[in-house]
């Protein structure tokens, strides 16, 4: 789903050269995102603009050739044919430069697309774990915003909707595993497979594990507010293999909660992971395996791996008492992981 560019590129740059011949199924017309690699960001800049990916300097193209490694494109903020930034690595740390192609064949799309309503939006929730689901876009979906404090529905009494309640519902994201551990047998199923898709552009979080076994393998995430790949409660079975986060700008409008005490109204509503983050693991214990991830262009951390690392908690809600092993995060410090890359 994604290459790296041979070297560095430059401001004004007609063409990407990339280290490896162009995929076969990467064609004209295909979108593409460069990741940025600018350092320091002076957040209170108003000429740096969400909408335009000038805040991180990621660069939005529509390839128009292909010849082996090398490719010319459409450039989608500025309508020309020509980098808009530079892009270059430090030197002496063997870091890359990431290009993602964000164009599926398989489409799921809200109608309207980036300009409907957030409450009208497609959502995607699977609530088994006998799911394959490989190469496909998800465009404009998921209503839940991280911008804003959750807002749940709250029912009266005869069954009602409460006033004012309902207006910014939890677990309405581009694709969300709902509580498949749940179902009887779960623990001994093949867990659900995520390959080689991509999620570009959500309010709130991106791809979801909620109470869930799943395998997450090859995918790109794009433009997504809170972020990008979670593990909600901590009782996950969970496999992320080279996977791609790419911007992340966190909430701005209701600022995030004290992960520390979780005494403010955001944390009393258990509403975290809104800051703009690659990874969010509710606790280690919810990751299986963990390999050559890449995160670049978020504005918090890359890999957030949050409380609840002690193995009673991770008993407590497993109903398997840990009987699949999730070997290891809690014992290996975040220095011994140089296979997740951060940009």
């Amino acid at each position: 789903p994604y290459l790296t560019l041979l070297g560095n590129a430059s401001a004004g740059d007609q063409e990407l050269l990339f280290d490896q011949q162009v995929p076969s199924d990467w064609q004209e017309g295909d979108r593409l995102v460069l990741t940025g690699t600018k350092g320091q960001i002076n957040w209170d800049d108003k000429s740096l603009s969400h909408d335009d990916n000038s805040f991180f300097e990621d660069e939005v193209l529509i390839i128009t050739g292909i010849d082996g490694n090398r490719v010319t494109f459409q450039h989608n903020d500025t309508n020309s044919n020509a980098l808009r930034f530079d892009h270059s690595t430090p030197d002496g740390y063997n870091l890359e430069i990431y290009v993602a192609n964000l164009t599926r064949n398989i489409r799921f799309e809200t109608e309207a697309g980036e300009n409907a309503a957030l409450m009208e939006r497609g959502h995607l929730m699977f609530m088994d774990q006998d799911v394959n689901f490989h190469n496909a876009g998800m465009y404009n979906l998921g209503r839940t915003n991280k911008d804003v404090i959750l807002n749940d529905v709250v029912l009266n009494d005869d069954g009602s909707l409460k006033a004012g309640t309902g207006k910014n519902r939890r677990g309405r994201y581009p694709i969300h595993f709902h509580k498949t551990l749940t179902k009887e047998g779960a623990y001994d199923q093949v867990a659900a497979k995520v390959t080689g898709s991509a999620v570009v552009g959500s309010p709130g979080w991106g791809y979801t594990l909620h109470s869930s076994k799943a395998t997450l393998e090859d995918n790109v995430s794009f433009d997504v507010l809170g972020t990008h790949y979670v593990t909600e409660d901590g009782d996950e079975i969970a496999t992320f293999r080279r996977n791609i986060a790419i911007k992340s700008v966190g909430a701005s409008t209701h600022k995030g909660t004290n992960l520390q005490i979780l005494d403010d109204f955001r944390g009393a509503k258990r509403d975290v992971g809104v800051l703009g983050f690659g990874f969010w693991f509710d606790s280690p214990y919810s990751v299986h395996n963990f390999e050559e991830n890449i995160v670049t262009s978020t504005k918090d951390t890359a890999f957030l791996f949050y409380g609840h690392n002690d193995k009673e908690f991770a008993e407590a809600k497993r109903d398997d008492q840990l009987k699949t092993p999730t070997s290891g995060l809690v014992d290996i410090p975040i220095s011994r992981l140089p296979v997740n890359l951060q940009h």
